[in-house]
């Protein structure tokens, strides 16, 4: 038989009322430290929020960007916000290095400050990530101490009352939720100041979790810029496909011999090209189950060593595309350090002895022909354009510098990009190596970052679909072109998207599908299958049209006034870089090319300027008709 709802409260005699008002005591009690300690660790991760705002490596790029005409007293205030002294002082410090870049004093006081800079912020980062489990093991005895209240709550001496059951659930829940309440407040605040600190790189980059960060190291390291751009030091060399030589051999049989200095097999297949520095020519190769790098000795070609990369396309079922092949990205040096790039993510780092450094993968790239985008260099770190996905929006994209001795990551930047398979190109405004900038193509944005810091400049609107082909750069400006887009010259001064202000002309002749243009500060030349395309770099005028017998993958090298252009089958096309096309050689080897050459003067012993070719399985090294000790033909 059903009873009538209780009218009244009922009274009843309490059992045990002592232990129930000691328990009641102790939940008491320890909600009350429960609430105390989040609070505390809640205030400590706001702390070290606060005084990462003041002294993280994160904002020494934009700090010295703002602050460049400013004295370290005036560093010590920025927008409002105060800097740590320690931040202000790495600002006086890299200015005076821009003004005396050989001091060494200067070098050696940046990198002390930048050590204790970095200890401080990621020890700052290791405590946030502990704060944030201490907080959440905080909140959790909070809720049940808050539940234990409502429990074992003391109701009257010596009585305990009993309501009906829905107004004993009303009363019972009104305390929960003004428990959870809180406790959520807090759990949110927290929460909060663990996703603003920005993670470090060992603890997410390594996992292949996209971020994006400005950390930055000083710059200073590596080789002088004289001694870059008398090497070849990645794709198209120091200067995007301009030789800083003014002449080189213009006349070989590879049928023959004639003028061959020496052919070498390449143990594996590769389309990278061939990257030289002082006397060692180096290169990669990969299969399915294999990814190696090589080193060859410039004046006689002799193979110095070879070195496995770990990894395979096999192990990550990798599927790569018949024209890239499992080793298409050229590699890249710091003059200390070359480094090596697979489609499988896996990459590496090797002293000029052939000693491994590093190694390391960057995940498995989602892309729709597999990984290509060569490697750059600046100063003592390694680029890479690690463009992946088929969704600008995912944020899966960046521009990546590594320390070319650690394999540290000194700064990632996220790119809302697609994949691409252009390589990145460092330019040197006004030849100064404080001026930096690398720039990139992508769908659908041309975009310059400063080289030291990551922090992007400016972006253009100007491609579309595949993009392969990488820019140029000439007489101040950056020249891209890319199939079923445009051809356009940039003015590289602006800020933020320039697409309206800074790009000074466009076009739509000759489009490239792969191969990369070259400029100069009078023309620009457009690759396209069997077809070359000139136009005035300085107003976009097209000026010529020309129709090769064979088609190109690789990409034209200038010489002096002397454009240097390879075909697939071997036969390099020598014409003048003019207002219209005047041929002036053809020279054969007797295999398919598909990799730009690297020209250059070699510093072996009564060596002089060289073209290096690798062909389908040789790598090549082409001498003039007479001794170049002098810089002869």
């Amino acid at each position: 038989m059903t009873q009538p709802p209780l009218k009244e409260p009922v009274q009843l005699p309490i059992y045990n009322r002592q232990e129930r008002q000691r328990w009641f005591g102790v939940a008491v009690a320890v909600a009350i430290v429960a609430a105390c300690f989040c609070v505390f660790v809640a205030g400590r991760m706001a702390i070290t929020v606060a005084q990462d705002w003041r002294r993280s490596p994160l904002i020494v790029a934009d700090a010295v960007e703002n602050l460049q005409d400013r004295t370290k007293d005036e560093a010590v205030e920025k927008r409002g916000r105060p800097i740590d002294p320690l931040v202000a002082e790495w600002v006086q410090a890299t200015k005076e290095l821009r003004a005396r870049p050989e001091d060494e004093a200067i070098k050696e006081r940046i990198r002390k400050i930048d050590l204790e800079l970095r200890g401080r912020y990621f020890s700052h980062r290791v405590s946030l990530v502990q704060g944030a489990y201490l907080l959440a093991g905080g909140l959790v005895v909070l809720v049940l101490a808050v539940k234990a209240l409502t429990q074992w709550g003391a109701i009257g001496a010596g009585v305990m009352t009993v309501f009906g059951v829905a107004e004993d659930s009303r009363r019972k829940t009104e305390v929960v939720r003004v428990a959870i309440a809180g406790a959520g407040c807090v759990l949110i605040v927290g929460m909060v100041m663990w996703r603003l600190a920005p993670a470090p790189s060992f603890m997410v980059f390594e996992k292949g979790v996209p971020a994006t960060t400005a950390a930055t190291a000083p710059g200073g390291g590596g080789p002088a810029l004289a001694e870059i751009m008398a090497n070849w030091p990645s794709f198209r060399g120091p200067m995007c496909g301009s030789a800083t030589v003014s002449e080189a051999p213009t006349d070989w049989d590879g049928a023959t011999g004639r003028n061959i200095a020496w052919k070498t097999e390449v143990p594996l297949e590769g389309k990278g090209s061939p990257i030289v520095w002082g006397n060692k020519v180096f290169l990669s190769g990969a299969s399915e189950e294999r990814q190696e790098v090589y080193c060859f000795d410039a004046g006689t070609g002799a193979l110095v060593w070879r070195a496995v990369v770990p990894g395979s396309a096999k192990a990550t079922d990798v599927k790569v595309w018949d024209d890239t092949g499992y080793a298409p990205a050229t590699m890249a040096t710091d003059g200390r350090h070359v480094f090596a790039m697979f489609p499988t993510g896996d990459m590496a780092a090797f002293d000029f002895a052939g000693q491994k450094i590093w190694s390391k993968n960057l995940g498995k790239p989602e892309s729709q022909y597999s990984l290509a985008a060569s490697l750059a260099a600046y100063r003592d770190r390694v680029i890479v354009q690690f463009d992946q996905g088929s969704d600008e929006k995912s944020g899966k994209s960046a521009l990546i510098a590594f320390d070319g001795a650690t394999g540290r990551q000194v700064w990632r930047t996220r790119r809302n990009l697609p994949n691409s398979w252009a390589s990145p190109v460092v330019i040197y405004p006004d030849g100064d190596i404080a001026k930096a900038q690398i720039v990139t193509c992508g769908s659908p944005l041309v975009i310059g970052y400063d080289a030291e810091s990551g922090r992007e400049l400016w972006s253009a609107n100007l491609l579309t679909d595949d993009v392969a082909a990488s820019p140029a750069f000439a007489g101040g400006m950056v020249f891209v072109a890319n199939d079923r887009a445009f051809a356009a010259a940039i003015r590289i001064d602006g800020c933020g998207d320039v697409t309206k202000s800074h790009v000074v002309w466009k076009a739509e002749d000759g489009l490239p599908d792969t191969v990369s243009p070259l400029a100069t500060d009078e023309i620009v030349l457009l690759v396209k299958g069997y077809t070359l395309t000139c136009y005035d770099a300085k107003t976009g005028k097209k000026l010529w049209e020309h129709k090769l017998d064979e088609s190109c993958d690789a990409s034209p090298v200038l010489v002096g006034k002397t454009i240097y252009l390879v075909n697939t089958n071997g036969v390099t096309y020598m014409f003048e870089a003019g207002p219209v096309y005047k041929e002036l050689k053809k020279a054969a080897l007797d295999e398919k090319v598909m990799a730009t050459p690297a020209i250059v003067r070699t510093s072996e012993e009564g060596g002089g300027v060289r073209i290096f070719i690798r062909g389908k399985t040789h790598l090549y090294s082409i001498k003039g008709e007479e001794r170049e000790g002098g810089g002869g033909r």
